[in-house]
């Protein structure tokens, strides 16, 4: 840059130690020149004064005391009808099914049925060869023969004699002796006769018919097989009655059975027509019960009209029996007549806490959205189906019941307040339904989350985390299952436990599984526990392929990161507690001896058995010994526990504290927990239930109102002395 130009030489230039200093106003022309005048610097001191105001309003607004915010699940009020069902499940058979055998033993000579044959009752449907039934009939027919022969010779005799000792020319002994020769022959003539009718019975029976009139459904034989009838008959053909009627063998739990009466309608699918509803009605409540594994089940049959013939004997039915129906009224879900504000939030709003409990006999409180506040409405309660009940009060449809409140889940972008993971979308409360819908009725009631958008700052997600290339897209969750699937083959037999299950899991959740026996709880409890492997699918454990790991890389993963708790316990009957929590931290081994014994204290207090340690598991209840397995499924500190049936074989107390220590591990601690359940008020526990039938997820679904363990032992009755 130039220097600036002086026009007068009188006007020397600026001193060199000020360099800053404003260039000198040229000289005007009859005036004497000199340096400037200095301007002050009023613009510079203004904007710094106002970079500190701003500052200053930052650090106020960041570090002021926030507003809480309270968020809650919500449900509309509906009218609408209501119906009280029971879910069961069942193959097909024909109301009448016949095995066809035979009661003689030889080689087949001819068939004249095949599968699916049509039969008329009489019509025959194979021969055995007879040649020696024949031989049999001729030797019953010589016998018989002969015996009449013998029965007129001894007639005779006994005739003469009785002639001659009547004139007393013999001796009464050997009239006697003529009349039993006599009747000894007739009892010989009459077991030949006896024995040809059997020859010519058997040799009838070398000609097999059809007991009824029906359909071949199974063929177990062939030209030239030889067959041998012993103390059990062999089956040739099996027979089953006309299939334009059906029937469905239902096993009911015990806890429905109650509930099914004769002539109660009912509907079904079948895999092979997912969009087909078949109808039926009650028509047996089966006396016998069905104990498997400690589950009782009770055989009802379902009467089923099959015109088409579109049914096929074995299929199996999804059963859905209705129970009882109840004309519409306004109806609120399970969780709204439950659901108690916290205590904080009277303490923080000012509103005057309820003066009596949320439930009371005949009636209940529910607390209805208004603005940003909660506001009590005592209604009656009337009809319920287990999810949904009738209530009268002053509740018009539309009107928003509060569920449950949200205890700072993680929010998506969305702005909901449910974890952004398969299942649950954009709108918090969303239940998946599975691709079929029709294969049961709604499970979980759809809840949306009430928010107080001028207190809510909603949290922004930093984006998906990083981890295997091979994993699903998007925020990775804790577990994440694809086309899980598991068959296993015993001889000719074929059961398929999973069908193509898809599960996410994300982090710090209490997940509960429920499903009838059979429906593939178990067997998917073992492929997340690593102690069974898919017949197909993957299966990722934060990031990690688990199919692509080798038997010691799952041993390992097995003892670090998860934690098993059993129905059985599985303690080591001569061990101490101590002994037995410890056990996992030997097998992980490089852990000096005091931080062991200090770790296995720690886990031990808590579940609240410090001072337990010495002793044995049968000094202690079955309470205690379910913590003492908690507490060992802790000591390595797992990212999940997998807990299966573990308040099975406690009762209602102590399964409410194993549940409270669950939910506290759950809670304060972040441990992930997925617990297999039969137990409606134990999956009550949990965030999230997921019901399995035949291998597949049929429901998926947040818990709208989830119990804390601890507010229901509190309200529980004190244990007598």
């Amino acid at each position: 840059m130039s220097a600036p130009a002086y026009p007068s030489p009188l006007v020397s230039p600026p001193p060199a130690a000020a360099p800053a200093a404003p260039a000198p106003v040229p000289a005007v022309a009859g005036t004497p020149a000199g340096p400037a005048p200095r301007q002050p610097r009023r613009k510079g001191w203004w904007l710094v004064l106002g970079l500190l105001v701003a500052a200053g309003a930052g650090v106020y607004f960041w570090l002021r005391p926030q507003a809480a915010a309270w968020a809650w699940y919500t449900t509309p009020v509906a009218v609408a009808p209501l119906e009280r069902s029971v879910t069961a499940t069942g193959p097909l058979t024909a109301v009448r099914t016949v095995a066809v055998g035979t009661q003689v033993s030889g080689v087949i000579s001819a068939i004249y049925a095949d599968f699916n044959s049509p039969v008329r009752k009489g019509q025959i449907v194979a021969e055995l060869d007879k040649t020696i039934l024949r031989a049999a009939l001729g030797d019953a027919s010589a016998n018989l023969e002969k015996a009449r022969v013998l029965t007129l010779q001894t007639q005779r005799d006994f005739v003469r004699a009785q002639a001659l000792y009547a004139k007393s020319f013999i001796a009464r002994t050997e009239y006697e002796l003529a009349r039993n020769a006599y009747q000894t022959a007739v009892a010989s003539q009459h077991s030949a006769q006896t024995q040809q009718d059997r020859a010519r019975i058997n040799l009838g029976y070398a000609t097999i018919t059809a007991p009824i009139t029906g359909v071949v459904v199974n063929r177990q034989v062939d030209v030239g097989q030889t067959v041998a009838a012993s103390f059990n008959t062999p089956t040739l053909f099996t027979i089953a009655t006309d299939l334009s009627q059906m029937q469905v063998e239902a096993a009911v739990d015990e806890a429905d059975i109650g509930q099914v009466k004769v002539g109660q309608p009912a509907s079904f699918t079948v895999d092979a027509y997912p969009g087909r509803t078949f109808r039926g009605e009650v028509r047996q409540v089966r006396l016998q019960p069905t104990i498997l594994q400690s589950v009782v089940t009770y055989t009802v049959i379902i009467a089923v009209p099959n015109a088409d013939r579109a049914l096929l004997p074995g299929m199996t039915a999804n059963l859905t029996i209705a129970t009882a129906r109840y004309p519409a009224a306004p109806t609120v879900p399970a969780g709204a007549l439950s659901f108690t504000p916290p205590a904080e939030y009277f303490s923080k709003t000012g509103q005057p806490a309820p003066v009596r409990q949320t439930r009371t006999r005949g009636g209940a409180t529910v607390w209805v959205v208004e603005g940003k506040e909660l506001r009590p409405v005592q209604v009656r309660l009337g009809a319920s189906d287990g999810l949904r009940t009738q209530v009268q009060g002053p509740l018009r449809a539309g009107r928003l019941v509060a569920t449950g409140q949200d205890r700072g889940t993680p929010k998506p972008n969305s702005g909901s307040l449910l974890p952004a993971f398969s299942g649950v979308g954009p709108v918090a409360g969303a239940v998946r339904e599975c691709k079929s819908a029709q294969l049961q009725p709604k499970l979980m009631p759809t809840t949306a989350p009430f928010v107080q958008p001028d207190l809510l700052a909603a949290e922004q997600p930093k984006g998906p985390a990083s981890g295997s290339s091979s994993a699903p897209r998007g925020v990775r969750p804790l577990l994440s299952l694809r086309g899980i699937t598991k068959i296993y083959q015993t001889g000719d037999v074929v059961v398929r436990a999973l069908r193509g299950v898809d599960l996410d899991m994300p982090p710090g959740r209490l997940l509960a599984i429920m499903g009838a026996s059979g429906s593939g709880k178990s067997t998917l409890m073992n492929i997340l526990g690593c102690l069974d492997v898919p017949t197909s699918g993957q299966y990722w454990l934060q990031g990690q392929d688990v199919g692509q790991l080798s038997r010691d890389e799952l041993a390992s993963l097995r003892n670090r990161q998860l934690g098993f708790v059993f129905q059985g316990y599985n303690l080591l009957p001569g061990t101490s507690a101590y002994d037995n929590v410890e056990l996992p931290l030997l097998y992980a081994g490089s852990m000096a001896v005091p931080e062991r014994r200090e770790r296995v204290r720690a886990a031990l207090a808590a579940v609240g058995l410090a001072g337990r340690e010495a002793a044995l598991p049968h000094q202690l209840s079955g309470g205690q010994q379910q913590r003492v397995a908690i507490a060992r499924a802790l000591i390595n500190d797992p990212v999940l526990i997998l807990a299966d049936e573990p308040t099975g074989n406690l009762d209602t107390r102590t399964s409410v504290e194993v549940m409270a220590i669950l939910q506290r591990l759950n809670s304060e601690r972040g441990i992930t927990v997925v617990l297999v359940t039969h137990e409606k008020d134990i999956a009550a526990f949990a965030d999230r239930i997921i019901i399995f039938r035949d291998g597949r997820i049929v429901s998926d679904a947040p818990v709208p109102d989830k119990h804390s363990a601890a507010e229901v032992l509190a309200r529980l009755p004190p244990v007598e002395s």
